[in-house]
């Protein structure tokens, strides 16, 4: 039985990008799963996707992510998300500030046979002082 593509990404954003069952990424990531982000850099598999996962989750261990909407064509799936964290460990080579940080951007999914085989983010750089304004201009 074929899944729902926007089941498939909002299970991804809520169980295994927000850290509330990281074990799903085996269900949901294919192996050959390819990832494109202007911040994070590009990768190839899961345990790449897992690597930035765990970066952002230790930078921002309380990190939220909240879906704003979310459009679906086919097999193609592009989320608009807003999210919060509280910056306490080391992001891109920047020392945690303490400061409760808010940013979004959007990212595009394409789900074959159940699993997210690309991600594609856009995250919006001119969030300031969210973390991928931290990783660009530095600490402020």
């Amino acid at each position: 039985m074929a899944q729902d593509p926007k089941a498939v990404v909002r299970r991804f954003i809520e169980e295994v990008w927000d850290g509330r069952n990281p074990a799903a990424a085996e269900e949901i990531l294919a192996d050959d799963l390819v990832w494109i982000h202007s911040t994070h850099g590009n990768g190839r598999g899961r345990q790449a996707a897992l690597e930035v996962i765990k970066e952002m989750r230790a930078a921002y261990p309380d990190m939220e992510t909240t879906i704003l909407h979310m459009v679906a064509d086919g097999d193609h799936v592009m989320t608009h998300w807003a999210a919060t964290g509280t910056h306490q460990g080391h992001y891109r080579g920047v020392a945690p500030t303490g400061k409760r940080l808010q940013w979004e951007g959007a990212v595009r999914h394409r789900v074959v046979d159940g699993r997210i085989v690309e991600h594609r983010a856009f995250p919006d750089s001119t969030t300031r002082g969210g973390p991928h304004d931290i990783a660009l201009r530095g600490s402020r």
